[in-house]
């Protein structure tokens, strides 16, 4: 009797994409789940009464508000395919354009330090009731940047600097 383990006689292409997939279903069930939190806030001046309402209510009254279930559902809709893609740049940086870990870390604090003053700027005007604007406007700037990562395909690893500049409209998604 030999004791065999699933794993064996996979490729390590196959565990790789096995792990990943894992790695993202984990990443999004701990997404919503970090939501829960939120429901308990009290939010004086909303039209929702938070201290009346149990959670599960809560959340069902919440969406049944067409303008904030629209906002909601695009947030999540877009941490979807936002979550989805993360692995594949990872991989495209990594492997094609050779970008190493000290890079990776520089790169993601330019798109840090872009996110101070976006966010700044996107919670002003969410409190003037202009959250869709700032959830357009960060997609649209977001969607630019992929012209960065197909431009450094064909002319160098550093055309990516401007697509993680870029990045730091994350910000609006994140507070909008």
């Amino acid at each position: 009797f030999v004791k065999t383990h699933p794993w064996e006689g996979m490729t390590q292409e196959l565990t790789t994409q096995i792990f990943f997939r894992w790695v993202f279903i984990l990443g999004n069930v701990l997404m919503l789940l970090s939501i829960l939190p939120m429901l308990r806030v009290k939010s004086p001046g909303d039209s929702i009464s938070v201290q009346a309402v149990r959670s599960r209510q809560l959340l069902w009254k919440i969406l049944s508000e067409p303008g904030y279930r629209s906002v909601v559902w695009f947030q999540w809709w877009h941490a979807f395919w936002a979550g989805l893609t993360q692995s594949a740049f990872f991989d495209y940086r990594l492997h094609q354009l050779h970008v190493g870990l000290g890079t990776y870390y520089l790169l993601e604090g330019v798109m840090r330090l872009a996110q101070i003053p976006v966010s700044r700027a996107s919670g002003k005007l969410c409190d003037r009731k202009q959250t869709r604007r700032v959830l357009g406007c960060g997609v649209a700037v977001l969607s630019v940047s992929m012209v960065f990562w197909i431009v450094a395909a064909e002319w160098g690893w550093w055309w990516i600097w401007g697509a993680y500049l870029l990045w730091g409209a994350w910000g609006a998604i994140n507070v909008g």
